[in-house]
């Protein structure tokens, strides 16, 4: 024990010389560094920090006050570390917020667009209970599962849109180039009057996309840009959007799961971190990925607020299983909400695991056919024509 405490001095002293070191060469946030917070410097930065890297950004935070790096310090540290733009000048202005005398859960919450309402209330409880580096460690595990789910979903995902992608592409290149090759055999055979109905078509729409590819592109993939911009910048089209997917087949059954989990992951993160319920519902809503079911989460706030059960506004809105409903109802009863929201996170997220192989087993095949599908329908239309004329002028020749 002796020796584990020696290490960890040890650690802390050279942690400690190493950031004093470099804050000698730094600009303090009073000073030059404020020039980050300029407007001029605000406008020119684009795109906030994503999960991954507000994850990294509250573990290397936890690790500098865990090894008794005073908070300022460890701040003005990281805002110089930190990579994404945005988030620099983001821990430069909580750094010069603390140094002038606010909280540092007051300076966080004056950058709500970068520091969400759960990392604000985490670390408010933890200066209340002057245990804020306990709360720092506890964020950071919350951030990690938090990204670690959305990494999952998003690696699984990957195969399928590639996939799909490049489907797209291949048949792009065979109706522009490889139609349009037999097309000039058909007309310079003097038979593309005589063809099928259904190879006419096919060689119309070689031509077209030969003549055209370039604004296909456009239009694919533009429309999918100005469709996401969209549902981003319009609360209406993203409950749209997320009612939608929780209701398409195939898809439903894991939307629901990831969100049970989100849901459950952080209703329990928040009250074991001692976070009163209600408070504990309004962050969730705040921070939920789905608007369908944060406005969910926010009429259960309301109905409990009027003295109701929870279970009941779960209920009516039937998004999530029954069981779950049930197993929310029985912790209220036990009064142990905080450990049934986490059996309920452990369960569904390995729900979620055997779902996405599941749908990935599914999409893979399912893409293979589609594909092979079309493409033996292009070959058909294009060669059938083709066989003929070579029958015909075989027979001529005899």
């Amino acid at each position: 024990m002796a020796q584990d405490n020696n290490s960890k001095d040890a650690l802390r002293d050279s942690m400690r010389s190493k950031i004093h070191a470099e804050a000698g060469g730094m600009e303090s946030p009073s000073g030059g560094a404020s020039e980050d917070s300029s407007g001029l410097k605000r406008e020119i930065v684009f795109g906030n920090p994503g999960l991954a890297q507000m994850t990294a950004f509250c573990r290397q935070l936890a690790t500098l006050v865990d090894v008794g790096i005073p908070l300022l310090q460890s701040l003005k540290t990281l805002s110089q570390r930190v990579e994404h733009p945005k988030l620099k000048v983001a821990v430069g202005d909580v750094a010069r917020h603390v140094e002038e005398g606010n909280s540092f859960s007051q300076a966080l919450a004056k950058r709500p667009d970068i520091f969400s309402a759960l990392i604000v209330n985490v670390c408010r409880i933890g200066e209340t209970g002057g245990i804020l580096e306990e709360s720092l460690k506890y964020l950071a595990e919350i951030m990690e599962r938090r990204y670690e789910l959305r990494r999952r979903i998003q690696s699984a995902i990957a195969y399928p849109v590639a996939a799909l992608i490049v489907c797209g592409l291949v048949i792009l290149v065979i109706l522009g180039f490889a139609i349009p090759t037999f097309a000039k055999v058909y007309e310079s055979a003097g038979v593309i009057n005589d063809l099928p109905g259904i190879t006419k078509t096919v060689m119309a729409l070689g031509a077209f996309v030969s003549h055209f590819w370039w604004l296909i592109l456009i239009v694919v993939f533009g429309g999918w840009f100005v469709l996401r911009q969209s549902i981003r910048s319009s609360t209406d089209l993203q409950k749209l959007w997320d009612a939608v997917v929780l209701k398409l087949p195939l898809v439903s059954s894991l939307a629901i799961k990831i969100n049970v989990t989100r849901t459950a992951r952080t209703l329990s993160n928040l009250l074991h971190a001692g976070i009163p319920l209600l408070e504990a519902l309004i962050i969730t809503a705040e921070t939920s990925d789905n608007k369908v079911v944060a406005d969910m989460i926010q009429k259960v706030h309301d109905h409990i607020e009027q003295g109701g059960r929870i279970d009941k506004p779960f209920r009516e809105a039937n998004i999530f299983p029954a069981l779950v409903v049930d197993m929310i109802a029985i912790g209220e009863e036990a009064n142990r909400l905080d450990m049934m929201f986490s059996k309920i996170a452990e369960t569904y997220d390995s729900d979620v695991n055997n779902s996405i192989r599941t749908l990935n087993a599914i999409l893979e095949p399912a893409l293979i056919i589609v594909m092979g599908s079309i493409v033996l329908v292009l070959a058909l239309a294009v060669l059938l024509p083709y066989w003929k004329l070579g029958k015909a002028i075989g027979g001529g020749a005899d």
